[in-house]
This record gives C-alpha cells, structure tokens and sequence, in this order.
C-alpha cells in the first residue's frame, strides 16, 4: 500500500467509488468535492470543462458505492452552475454549493430540489468574489472563502452578512486566493490559503492560531493546497493539490502520514466493463503501467464521514478514494 507515515495515525486503503460517466451514465465527471451525510450519504460534487453542457451536477451515492441519482446541470438557471466549486450540508442536510463564475449560493434540499439562491458581486462586506470553499459552524452560521477578496466572511443561511475576517497578504492571518476550509468541533476555522502554499487556523472570531505546511515537494511541504478536513482527534488533512496527494498533520501542525492513492476497480467501473467488455479491455490494454492509474490525480475536495472514513474527491479520474482510519 502506498500509504506512508512516520507515526500514528495509520491509515488502510478501503475502496474505489466511481468512474467518468457520460449525462445519462453512472458516474462523474471531474469531482471537484464531496460532503458526508448521515448514515453514509455521499454528495459529490462535479464540475467539468465549460464545452461539456452534461459535466455540472451533483450526484447522490453512498460509501457503500449504491447510485441514488443527480440533480443540478449546466447554465445560469435555477438549480444550475457555471463554475461549481464547493458544497456542504447544513445541520437539517440542506445542500449548498458555491458558483465562482456567477458568484452566488445555490441551495437544494436533501433530495436535490431547488431551495433558493443568494450572493452579489464586490468587494464591501457581505459581497464577494469568486465564492469558493464553504463550511458550517457550530451554530449553523456559513462561512464562505471569498477568494478574489481573500477574506473570510460569514452569514445566516439566508444570506444575511455576519462577520468577516483576514485580508490580503503573506503574514500570519493574510490569505491569498483561499480554497477550501473546515470547522472543528470547538469552532476552530482552518483555510487551505492556496498561493501561499499553507494551511491557517483561526478561531471562532478568526483570530490566527497556527499555520502549517511550506511551499515545497517534502513531507510537510504543500503545493497549492485545495482542500481541508479535521478529525475528532484533532488530525488535520490536507488535499496537497500541486503535488498530488493527501496529507495529514497532527494539531500542533506536524506532518504525521501521507496518501498517494492506492485506487482499484470500482463497482461503477465494473459495469461498465461487463456491458461493453471488448473495447474496454481494449483500452486498458493500452495503459502501459497499471501502477500509475492508482495514484491520486489532481485531488482537489474531502471530508471525513463519522465512521473514519477519509473520503477524497479525485478530479482528474473521475472518482472517489475512500481509506478507513486505524485507531492506534
């Protein structure tokens, strides 16, 4: 397994879940996150190249790899997106989902029904630019990475502006084009400050606490980093997108393991396979290392489930790795 650490946590590889899928097909289209539900619901979130009008929805599946059905498309409608980039689930499950390109919220129900709409263009509070990374705290409040105004800000689930903070920069508690972010269990925000190369933590008022990671290839080192998950231990995983992997740091902000990817068939692939056995064993006849194919390429989201799971949405092969956290 191409799992390595140099302490505990340890982690096991569990399973693949997807494949590229076509608009009437099972499957994704470039994942660019994923957000856990109860009782092992998964929502994925795609967001393929703008010349294909089947590549943006949001497809509802389970860890346990059973298809539930999609909803979102392409366009500027209700319910549709242009440039999808994240998604979370509030405390009822309602979905939401940022829109770079049309710069505002979309929010469906459990079931993927249209809800509502909120967000406006600029730079004073509440306004943003290019919406992306988005999370829930503890009191059900949203906080949004506004990327192009490289702050942080907050709001009521109807959109009404609560808070905001940080600005930009390199110092301690400045961002540069932030991705991704989490919440902790004690409120604690972490933001994947992706042209800094680096991971911050706030607290609950956005105050700055600690950074981790450095722009580089080593262990501990991040290149243009995509996602972030926290665990009940207090591990923090980070989706190292410029180098192509998963990696984890202990809440001091020390490197304890890394994922590579470690991907096998999926069930999605192999039926596939089974309906259309002749061309597709001739396909993958022409890879020439099968080696290379398990290795995560362009991982952009995560989350972790509350069975362990550390759930990582593969861009650039159309699918989930799934690995199981060893309790040491």
């Amino acid at each position: 397994m191409s799992t390595q650490a140099i302490a505990s946590p340890s982690y096991r590889y569990s399973h693949t879940i997807g494949n590229a899928a076509a608009g009437g097909q099972v499957g994704f289209r470039h994942p660019v996150d994923v957000a856990a539900g109860k009782g092992g619901l998964l929502y994925v979130l795609n967001s393929s190249y703008e010349f294909q009008e089947d590549g943006k929805w949001v497809v509802r599946c389970n860890v346990g790899e059973d298809y539930l059905g999609k909803f979102g498309g392409n366009g500027d409608g209700e319910g549709q997106f242009v440039w999808p980039n994240s998604i979370a689930l509030d405390q009822q499950g309602c979905v939401y989902i940022t829109d770079e390109y049309l710069h505002r919220i979309s929010i469906f129900d459990c079931g993927g029904n249209f809800q509502g709409r909120w967000g406006t263009l600029g730079d004073d509070p509440g306004e943003w630019e290019r919406p992306a990374g988005i999370a829930f705290d503890g009191d059900d409040h949203l906080l949004v990475a506004d990327s192009l105004n490289h702050r942080i800000q907050r709001y009521t689930k109807d959109g009404r502006f609560l808070s905001q903070f940080c600005g930009f920069g390199a110092g301690d508690g400045q961002l540069n084009t932030p991705w991704g972010l989490t919440v902790d269990r004690q409120g604690n925000i972490y933001v994947a400050d992706w042209r800094n190369d680096r991971v911050q933590k706030f607290d609950p008022q956005g105050r700055f606490l600690l950074k981790l990671g450095v722009p580089g290839a080593g262990d501990g080192h991040l290149k243009r980093p995509s996602g972030v998950a926290v665990d009940t231990q207090g591990f923090i995983y980070v989706v190292d997108w410029g180098n192509d992997r998963v990696q984890v740091f202990d809440s001091q902000g020390r490197f304890a393991a890394k994922l590579l990817g470690d991907a096998g068939m999926s069930k999605w692939g192999m039926q596939r396979l089974s309906s259309n056995p002749e061309s597709m064993l001739e396909k993958r006849a022409q890879a020439r290392s099968m080696e290379a194919e398990k290795r995560f390429y362009q991982p952009v989201g995560i989350d972790l489930d509350r069975e362990g799971h550390v759930i990582v949405a593969e861009s650039g092969r159309h699918r989930l790795q799934i690995y199981q956290k060893v309790l040491t």
